[in-house]
């Protein structure tokens, strides 16, 4: 069910309010999430800036927020106003760190704002990325509910407005290690590991109604080499060194 949260939570619901409002319904891409998704505006700020900040972009992320916060934020504003092309959502994680959600009920709340996002905005597409990985390994207690959480998602999707894209590989090394870059609790990235995702992510945003017309396939692990440089960089090799 939605709720609402306090502390600064309301001041910065309030301030996404008024964003919506002075954009004057030209938002074409939505940022929805916990703080993997906030903080773009703080240690991922440089990559935002090179990346989006010319992309009529607001970003809804909200540092700690659980599903039924996600749920009570579209219910009340952060939906009205405007029609996105496409949504990019990650959440889930601290439904299982803050409180003794299990995987299954996650997945049911993640069905709940994908059928909520589809009665906002029935043609708007929505990328649904994979929970970050968490704990040092496969063995840890949140790596274990994170995948189980994962493995539910694709069922979710029906591949025309809800795509489902996992890179997680892209954070484990060999063994399913959680490298450095990513903390325990897969929060907290740095300017660098900002990066990371914004590739993959930005160079789908092709599958949220044309926001960019093509993508480097090889980055998000399909079979396909087509390419444009949108993957910016990440990861080697591409014919076009994306």
């Amino acid at each position: 069910n939605p709720v609402p949260r306090d502390g600064w939570w309301p001041a910065r619901h309030a301030q996404k309010l008024e964003e919506i409002k002075k954009a004057e319904g030209k938002i074409d891409l939505v940022f929805l999430g916990d703080s993997i998704t906030h903080n773009w505006e703080n240690q991922g700020k440089g990559v935002w800036a090179e990346r989006y900040a010319d992309k009529n972009v607001i970003n809804l992320g909200f540092s700690g927020d659980r599903t039924e916060h996600v749920l009570w934020r579209l219910d009340n504003g952060e939906a009205d106003g405007y029609t996105p092309k496409g949504v990019i959502l990650m959440i889930g994680t601290n439904n299982i760190g803050h409180r003794s959600t299990t995987p299954a009920e996650t997945i049911e709340g993640i069905r709940a704002i994908l059928k909520k996002l589809g009665e906002k905005w029935p043609e708007t597409k929505v990328l649904l990325l994979a929970v970050f990985p968490r704990g040092a390994d496969e063995n840890d207690g949140f790596r274990k509910q994170v995948n189980e959480i994962n493995a539910g998602l694709p069922a979710l999707c029906d591949g025309k407005r809800v795509t489902f894209l996992n890179f997680n590989d892209k954070f484990l090394s060999e063994g399913a290690q959680l490298q450095r870059q990513v903390p325990h609790r897969g929060q907290g990235f740095d300017q660098g590991s900002h990066a990371r995702p914004s590739s993959p992510g930005s160079g789908s945003v092709q599958r949220l109604g044309g926001f960019r017309r093509t993508v480097c396939q090889r980055s998000l692990g399909r079979i396909s080499l087509t390419c444009d440089g949108a993957c910016g960089g990440l990861p080697p090799p591409c014919p076009k060194r994306c």
